[in-house]
């Protein structure tokens, strides 16, 4: 029902960090020219492009993620004048994970997809012939999105062996991840 958010806070998040993602990140990518994720239950294609591009990547763990790098990748590599556009009015509804082991599962399987499609398309980055998207979306997502997250997972681990080994008190771990989140939740709003 329409104007009714869930009573979920872990579903409330995940509607401000989507929110976030769609119409700010992506907007802001959209804006110089540089988009690389249109969401799969958003995302339409001209039938040709994906024939062009002998469709979606059955091995694929993003499927949504890896069709638009290649599809820059093929508009480069035969000329090709494709536009990769973000149009934010359309609305979907989407099922966002509603426990942490399925939020877990999700979030695992979307950095194995990142991982997996940064690899492959690793040529891409900091090649000026792909213009902004390469030169810097793709570092972007590189640092912040994939690394990022291995930094966040190992400040989590130090400061909880540092907690175990009597190197901080509980509080000062707490108000760590506090900080972290707070953080995180002030990016979201702004």
């Amino acid at each position: 029902v329409q104007g009714h958010l869930p009573r979920s806070m872990l579903l409330n998040f995940q509607i401000i960090e989507y929110i976030r993602a769609f119409y700010c990140g992506r907007s802001g990518w959209e804006w110089v020219n540089a988009t690389l994720l249109l969401s799969g239950a958003m995302a339409t294609f001209r039938t040709s492009a994906l024939r062009d591009v002998h469709g979606f990547d059955q091995t694929s763990i993003t499927e949504d993620l890896e069709i638009i790098l290649r599809l820059r990748w093929q508009a480069v590599a035969h000329r090709k004048n494709w536009a990769i556009r973000l149009i934010p009015e359309p609305l979907c509804w989407t099922q966002a994970p509603s426990s942490l082991k399925q939020l877990r599962k999700q979030r695992i399987r979307w950095q194995q997809g990142l991982s997996q499609t940064m690899w492959k398309y690793f040529s891409l980055i900091f090649n000026p012939s792909y213009s902004v998207a390469g030169f810097v979306h793709m570092p972007y997502v590189l640092g912040f999105e994939w690394l990022g997250a291995w930094i966040e997972l190992g400040a989590y681990i130090v400061g909880g062996a540092a907690w175990y080994l009597g190197i901080l008190q509980i509080k000062t771990v707490l108000s760590f991840v506090a900080l972290g989140l707070l953080y995180s939740c002030v990016v979201s709003i702004v």
